[in-house]
């Protein structure tokens, strides 16, 4: 659904994708923050197609900063390089 939205409904499918990445975030487990990190990429394409980039800045650092004791998490974002 959030894939359908993207190019019409830009802020919709954003909220969508970090409802998900949250929801698999409180899952607490290394493959639910690789899922996580996914539609987190999402966001970002999402983002930089609409020249928002500066959003997505703020956003991942903020995101990064409230889950700071989450290595495997952080480690998961890394390797996608958000």
């Amino acid at each position: 659904m959030a894939a359908a939205a993207e190019q019409d409904f830009p802020d919709q499918a954003i909220r969508l994708y970090q409802r998900l990445a949250d929801h698999q975030i409180e899952a607490r487990q290394r493959a639910h923050y690789h899922a996580a990190a996914k539609y987190l990429a999402r966001v970002k394409q999402v983002l930089d197609a609409a020249g928002r980039t500066e959003e997505w800045t703020i956003l991942i650092a903020e995101l990064r900063q409230r889950h700071k004791t989450l290595r495997a998490l952080q480690d998961e974002l890394n390797q996608l390089r958000l």
